[in-house]
């Protein structure tokens, strides 16, 4: 079985970048995906904002991955 971390970095590796501003100010991170329990947090690398949170299945089913 695959662990979280293993998870959230081939999920990670799918994730566009998103572009966002914080307080008017454009932000240049990308987003990643960090595995929590059957959820998965995308956040900013750059500023930490968090863009989403979604259960696992719901984002392996958008993205094409068979679990």
């Amino acid at each position: 079985m695959s662990s979280d971390r293993e998870i959230s970095d081939e999920l990670t590796g799918l994730m566009p970048m998103v572009r966002h501003g914080v307080a008017g100010v454009r932000c240049h991170g990308f987003i990643i995906a960090a595995m929590e329990g059957s959820h998965v947090e995308l956040r900013c690398t750059e500023c930490g904002a968090v863009m989403g949170v979604v259960h696992i299945d719901i984002l392996c089913g958008l993205i094409g991955l068979d679990e």
